[in-house]
């Protein structure tokens, strides 16, 4: 890399040019429980806590910001862990390169213009052991006007006079630090193959991350698909046939979330089976995403989450407080070990439909569709009225999937009415055997046939308003 000999600032990037990593995902990283710390940031990151500050840009300005102030008070230590790992952080990813330039003439002033975070910056720095005069960096409680709002040109030129950035190199492997080339002498973009692109947690399972981030997160996949797709059927299917209480709730929308960690696995294998095979994704960040993901022990550790919120959900629902000490039961045992055989039954299933031609996918995929409600008749009652929804609901997905499969257009009929019409005509069916009308006048009928209808208007509301994420909530398996 090649300076001009008459220039006598240098002002660096931090992130990926000095130093060659991410220094606020380094600490992030640092903090620990790593597990709990990850889901944090998950969390975060789907409700968009960002959203809720004034002004443009909110996502650039806040989430870094809001991630390291909520971490840092939520684990204290964790800065403690950060310092401690500064000196083995510096040895792996001090850039050589810069370090040379800096060496090869005595400059008159060194400048870091950084978006990174004061405190965070602090400590490599020392480790460096670098000639720095001035640091331009985020502070945490300024973001709202700080460098990462107004831009590095606002900072630079009320530090440097016009003829000193006259006299200015800058380097940096930032995008947008490009349009400091009208202000400095020489400005190099430079990108050292050797940069680590880190997320912290990148290697932590957390439930539903991979789906939100993956080619199926066009939507907000536990939001949009679990808690108000299936979540609700499964309640309604269920409801009529057990007593309603606050902990049936809760034990089914664990065991519905133990039931999607699988669900997330074989995703996760369908997609490394189509980049290889079938070149179907065609979002260069998001196949990056897959590949850093294809040698992480990913499965086995939503085997361990699957069987912690199944264990928890069936705990739930078992516990009475006068036989708290008789909670961990034979049948509470059995129950767990059907759901966790029920699991691999699915897993077994999703296996030979992603390795099977399109032909036999349309085959499988109706099995999908109804182990998608069906596990909590495991440990839960259910009536004729509950089964025959939960097929109409089965079979209305698979029909749209079929035509998807066979190249139609799914956008052309409607899955909702196909449900209602299944539903009536499955009851309707055993009216005309029974010899008995009241089952078509029957209250659990009625209110049924009322939620499915509801909900499909729902469901075409969101479809008109947001068509891509309509064209994605059909393609899910």
């Amino acid at each position: 890399m090649e300076i001009r000999a008459e220039n006598e600032i240098l002002i660096l990037d931090f992130d990926h040019t000095l130093f060659l990593s991410n220094s606020t995902e380094e600490y992030l990283n640092s903090a620990k429980p790593r597990t709990l710390v990850a889901l944090i940031l998950a969390l975060l990151d789907w409700f968009k806590v960002w959203n809720l500050f004034p002004g443009e840009n909110k996502r650039t300005v806040y989430r870094n910001a809001i991630h390291v102030i909520c971490i840092s008070i939520l684990f204290p230590w964790s800065y403690f862990f950060y310092k401690q790992r500064a000196v083995n952080l510096v040895a792996e990813y001090l850039n050589s390169d810069i370090v040379k330039i800096l060496e090869s003439k005595i400059w008159k002033k060194v400048i870091i213009a950084s978006n990174g975070f004061d405190f965070i910056i602090q400590p490599l720095l020392t480790q460096m052991n670098i000639q720095v005069d001035v640091i331009l960096s985020s502070q945490i409680l300024t973001t709202q006007n700080g460098i990462r709002a107004t831009g590095k040109q606002v900072y630079l030129q009320k530090l440097l006079t016009y003829d000193e950035l006259q006299k200015s190199t800058f380097i940096s492997d930032n995008l947008e630090d490009k349009d400091l080339k009208n202000i400095v002498n020489e400005f190099i973009f430079y990108e050292h193959p050797k940069a680590k692109q880190l997320s912290a947690g990148q290697n932590i399972y957390i439930p539903f991350a991979y789906t939100h981030k993956s080619k199926r997160g066009n939507t907000n996949h536990l939001l949009n698909v679990v808690l108000l797709e299936d979540y609700p059927f499964i309640l309604v299917a269920y409801g009529f046939s057990n007593p309603i209480s606050i902990q049936l709730f809760i034990s089914i929308l664990l065991v519905l979330l133990s039931f999607w960690c699988i669900y997330e696995a074989c995703y996760f294998e369908n997609d490394l089976y189509e980049l290889r095979y079938e070149s179907k994704h065609n979002n260069a960040d998001k196949i990056e995403y897959i590949k850093k993901k294809q040698n992480s022990p990913f499965e086995v550790y939503a085997w361990i989450w699957a069987a912690m919120l199944a264990l928890s959900g069936l705990l739930i629902l078992a516990f009475k407080p006068y036989e708290a000490h008789n909670l961990f039961s034979y049948e509470l045992l059995i129950e767990f070990i059907t759901w966790m055989i029920f699991l691999i039954i699915l897993r077994l299933i999703f296996r030979a439909y992603t390795y099977s031609s399109s032909l036999y996918r349309v085959a499988i995929s109706p099995a999908l569709q109804i182990a998608r409600l069906v596990g909590p008749s495991l440990f839960l009652s259910i009536n004729f009225y509950g089964a025959f929804f939960i097929v109409a609901r089965a079979l209305s997905r698979w029909f749209s999937y079929s035509i998807y499969r066979a190249g139609g257009d799914r956008k052309a009929i409607s899955q909702p009415l196909i449900r209602h019409l299944i539903f009536v005509i499955l009851i309707a069916s055993i009216a005309i055997v029974e010899k008995d009308i009241r089952v078509l006048i029957s209250l659990q009928f009625v209110l049924t046939l009322c939620f499915s209808v509801i909900r499909g208007h729902l469901r075409s509301l969101v479809v008109k308003l947001s068509p891509q994420e309509g064209d994605t909530l059909s393609k899910l398996n």
